[in-house]
């Protein structure tokens, strides 16, 4: 489910009045997500505009992502979007380009290479001063709360699927949530393979994209879509030397297995429900982690 589209949107228009020399470049829609549309302009730029009908709403959205963005590009090593202009009042972002293809398009071809650039990623980012992101992070959510929200999700779908994965599911969702960390970490949240962008040829990482769902909470949140999307090996593979922010933390490969059946557990109850030729992948991969 997204929101719909503002009818009254114009990309061209608003590609203009944010860069008159810009108003005759070649422009093409390349995605859609929740609140959001984006163009891909001239072949190196994106303009982002938002779906919100509210004009605080989208001033708020597009204020916040652009200080996330900020942020990012000072102290991360990754590249990702840069903001070269912007229309509060519209919720529209121009930005830079990260090249390259998705990696739920392009797997990686070496994941040695690819779980020691995550690990060094994650090493950054989790050591990002929690008091400079406080003010860009969402409103974080309890273990238990994102635990009930995936029941309540998975009760709408649970009919249309086998007995045998139903029932490895059961047996997640009666496990208790596991408990917080001692440490709260910025984190990207939705780290999943279609935000990590590769070289085209498949070699390297070239930047990491879509920080709007980015928190202060559990770093296991960031290894779960690796463990979901590329596998538990991959998951192992990255904590070979990924250096936490909480060097105690027994606990982290756990919980971050627990975030990934969770959110394996609603994307295919989603799915099901959503988009059903899209279930039978994200499947096998929930019943890899349920593994």
């Amino acid at each position: 489910m997204t929101l719909p589209r503002r009818p009254e949107v114009e990309p061209r228009a608003i590609l203009a009045r944010l860069d008159p020399g810009l108003a005759d470049a070649p422009l093409a829609e390349v995605g859609e997500g929740f609140d959001n549309v984006a163009y891909a302009v001239d072949g190196r730029l994106l303009l982002r505009v938002s779906k919100k009908t509210d004009p605080d709403r989208r001033r708020a959205d597009a204020e916040r992502d652009a200080a996330l963005l900020q942020l990012i590009a000072a102290h991360m090593t990754l590249p990702t979007n840069e903001v070269v202009a912007a229309d509060l009042d519209d919720g529209a972002l121009l930005m830079t380009l990260v090249g390259g293809a998705t990696a739920d398009q392009l797997p990686p071809l070496d994941p040695g290479a690819f779980a020691a650039t995550m690990a060094r990623f994650l090493t950054e980012l989790h050591a990002l001063p929690a008091d400079d992101a406080r003010h860009v992070a969402l409103p974080d959510r309890s273990q238990q709360a994102w635990l009930d929200e995936t029941v309540e999700l998975w009760r709408q779908a649970e009919s249309r699927f086998e007995p045998s994965d139903r029932a490895a599911v059961e047996k997640f969702l009666a496990e208790p949530a596991p408990a917080p960390p001692a440490r709260m970490v910025f984190c990207h949240n939705d780290l999943g393979d279609e935000h990590i962008i590769l070289s085209d040829d498949g070699r390297d990482v070239s930047g990491v994209i879509d920080w709007s769902d980015a928190v202060l909470g559990d770093p296991a949140r960031d290894l779960a879509l690796l463990a979901f999307d590329f596998g538990p090996d991959m998951l192992d593979r990255v904590l070979r030397t990924y250096l936490p922010a909480e060097p105690d933390d027994p606990a982290l490969r756990d919980r971050a297995l627990w975030f990934a059946r969770r959110a394996g557990v609603e994307g295919v109850a989603w799915r099901a429900l959503n988009r059903p030729h899209t279930a039978p992948v994200a499947l096998d991969r929930l019943r890899a982690v349920l593994a």
